[in-house]
């Protein structure tokens, strides 16, 4: 089978973090004045009294050792960045949950540093694939898995080059 797959010109491609349905569980993300907080709904499971000692705001260990304490499970804290110096955020995370590789790509949605296709196996019913490898070969294989395909199929990969610009003329006859 030979799959194609064109990729989506980066400033017109969507993370599946930025769709609606999006459902972010057992995690906060926080920090950056710049960027929206998530899951901030997950203190309202702290007694007051602790929310009170944490401040307005909490340093990502201080809000882990809470929430590990009063939730009965694990949680850590890192800093997810994305591609500038300016995009971070620290993500609280219940550990159980949370495996390095879900927060991996967690990082890569939030800050939309993946790379998006078409893909089709007859260029005509495309559906979109959000794809997390850096390596032509790493995303052939993110693309073959969602067609549930083998090493042997073929992935015609279209990277996105650029535009080019044509001049257009108005003719005017006086």
């Amino acid at each position: 089978m030979t799959i194609y797959a064109r990729q989506i010109p980066p400033e017109l491609q969507e993370s599946p973090f930025m769709l609606d349905d999006y459902d972010l569980a057992d995690c906060i993300i926080y920090g950056n004045p710049n960027y929206h907080t998530h899951g901030l709904d997950l203190l309202d499971e702290l007694p007051d009294d602790v929310l009170d000692e944490l401040g307005s705001r909490p340093r990502p260990s201080e809000l882990a050792a809470a929430l590990t304490e009063h939730t009965g499970h694990a949680w850590d804290f890192e800093t997810i960045t994305g591609s500038c110096q300016s995009d971070w955020q620290y993500l609280v995370y219940r550990v159980d949950f949370w495996p390095y590789g879900s927060r991996q790509a967690l990082e890569m949605e939030y800050f939309n540093t993946g790379t998006e296709w078409l893909v089709s196996t007859d260029l005509t019913d495309e559906f979109r694939v959000y794809c997390y490898g850096y390596t032509s070969e790493q995303i052939a294989n993110e693309i073959r898995a969602t067609f549930g395909g083998s090493p042997a199929d073929t992935v015609e990969l279209d990277w996105f080059d650029g535009y080019t610009q044509t001049p257009k003329y108005r003719r005017e006859t006086i």
